[in-house]
């Protein structure tokens, strides 16, 4: 018997994040994950036929995309309530803590520490003067930087005082 891909898996909810929809706007219908793949073959005018049966049958979320002109507001995104955490929350963090401590850092992690060291050099990360000034001596210590725990401290400490700048700024 062939399959028809007619049968659905795990729900997963979906965010379309456009400039195009209307605030609120909620879709109820049933999409399927290349239901992605069929919106931008709908919405470029792409061959169809291409990507399968799946996608040929999937529906687009097009419906979502229901404005002629794409916003131009910038809604506020409220921060999340920090609600207190629990004891397993706590040991959940130190046991990974202890993991990070034990695990070496892979290429790739240290590729991601170098992006972020260009980054932190940015206007747009309110990089002081003398930060810029400092973009060898923070290639050196992503060179020394052996484990999960020493990658994560070094992140931590430089978001830190990213806020700070950011913070000081507005003062």
């Amino acid at each position: 018997m062939p399959f028809n891909f007619d049968r659905l898996g795990v729900r997963v909810p979906a965010i379309v994040v456009s400039a195009y929809p209307r605030q609120q706007t909620v879709l109820n219908n049933c999409f399927d994950h290349t239901s992605a793949l069929s919106t931008i073959v709908d919405c470029f005018g792409l061959p169809t036929g291409q990507l399968g049966k799946r996608q040929q049958i999937s529906p687009n979320v097009s419906a979502a995309l229901n404005l002629a002109t794409a916003r131009n507001d910038h809604p506020a995104i409220p921060q999340p309530a920090a609600d207190p955490l629990t004891a397993g929350q706590i040991l959940h963090a130190g046991k990974a803590m202890l993991q990070a401590r034990l695990k070496p850092l892979s290429d790739l992690n240290r590729t991601m520490l170098y992006g972020a060291v260009r980054l932190m050099q940015a206007d747009k990360f309110m990089a002081s003067p003398a930060a810029k000034g400092q973009a060898e001596s923070l290639k050196t210590d992503v060179a020394g930087i052996r484990t999960a725990l020493a990658a994560d401290a070094f992140l931590m400490k430089h978001e830190a005082e990213m806020h700070a700048r950011r913070l000081l700024k507005r003062l």
